[in-house]
């Protein structure tokens, strides 16, 4: 729950507007097909994908080398379906 509630602010700072992540999802279930909703989304997917390297240890002179942790699709859908899941967990089934 901090994790998605992080990257909301993350992406609200850059957009100059504050975001309150559980009244976020809230909104997007209620109306999944807002454009300003999955631009959010979408935006917080690229910065994951995006913030994904990390240092690993390597064969070779450097010893060590940035490496990407997200290299397919479906390890981009699997983090949206664990953070649905955070989600419907932590906010959406208190407001049911």
């Amino acid at each position: 729950m901090a994790f998605y509630a992080r990257s909301f602010c993350g992406i609200s700072r850059e957009a100059g507007e504050e975001v309150d992540a559980s009244q976020w999802w809230v909104d997007f279930a209620r109306e999944p097909s807002n454009p300003a909703r999955q631009s959010a989304a979408k935006s917080f997917l690229h910065m994951y994908v995006e913030s994904s390297w990390q240092e690993r240890v390597v064969l070779g002179p450097e010893e060590r080398a940035l490496v990407r942790t997200v290299n397919s699709a479906q390890s981009l859908i699997e983090v949206w379906q664990r953070l649905v899941a955070a989600a419907d967990w932590k906010v959406l089934r208190l407001k049911r």
